[in-house]
């Protein structure tokens, strides 16, 4: 029997769900800057976070985290 593996590599991600987040980040930012709805915007980043925490691990989720609070 093979011991399972406890931690997972921290850049292990599936590239097609990075370019997913990319491009919704990027229609964030434009959505931002066409409008002034800042409630708008912040349901889009909440939204942005919590499908991070479904497909990528957790250090990179804290840094999407970060990148919408920076933004």
């Amino acid at each position: 029997m093979t011991p399972l593996p406890l931690r997972k590599d921290l850049l292990q991600i599936d590239a097609m769900a990075l370019l997913i987040a990319l491009l919704v980040v990027a229609l964030i930012v434009v959505f931002k800057i066409f409008t002034h709805l800042s409630v708008a915007t912040t349901v889009l980043y909440v939204t942005l976070v919590l499908m991070s925490a479904n497909v990528f691990s957790v250090t990179l989720m804290i840094a999407v985290a970060l990148a919408c609070l920076a933004v």
